[in-house]
């Protein structure tokens, strides 16, 4: 994915600002930024996904052994991925790819992909794993 010169400078200058503390839990975060050079969008519990100058996205399994990355190439993990980092940082939106021909707006989250789970808390919609939309011939 091409980007222009000014997000990946935006993208390089969030991968500089991050600041991992030393606890436990921030591994990952040093791990972006020291050694993948790539700025965290987005995790479950085996994957972490993470953004580079470049507009690469790379998907690093941090319950393997050596924490492996490797190129995200799923459009769909992509678009989720990237949906979900443009809410995170709004100037990361046109990174987003467009919504595939014959998608329709998910009824569960009506469009959003986030669904309200306590005051001012949400979640990503498990109807469209935080999409908005759903494929033709997919389930919600």
């Amino acid at each position: 994915m091409g980007v222009s010169t000014a997000i990946s400078a935006r993208i390089q200058s969030l991968i500089d600002e991050l600041q991992p503390g030393d606890a436990l839990g921030q591994w990952p975060t040093r791990v972006c930024k020291d050694e993948l050079n790539a700025l965290p969008l987005r995790g479950n519990r085996i994957y972490l996904w993470a953004l580079r100058p470049d507009g690469t996205v790379l998907r690093m399994d941090h319950e393997a052994f050596n924490h492996p990355s490797e190129l995200e190439t799923d459009p769909l993990v992509l678009h989720a991925v990237l949906t979900h980092g443009a809410r995170t940082h709004p100037d990361l939106l046109d990174l987003v790819p467009a919504r595939p021909e014959g998608a329709r707006p998910c009824s569960s989250c009506e469009g959003a992909g986030m669904i309200a789970c306590g005051q001012d808390v949400y979640d990503s919609c498990l109807g469209c794993n935080g999409l908005g939309w759903i494929v033709m011939g997919q389930t919600e």
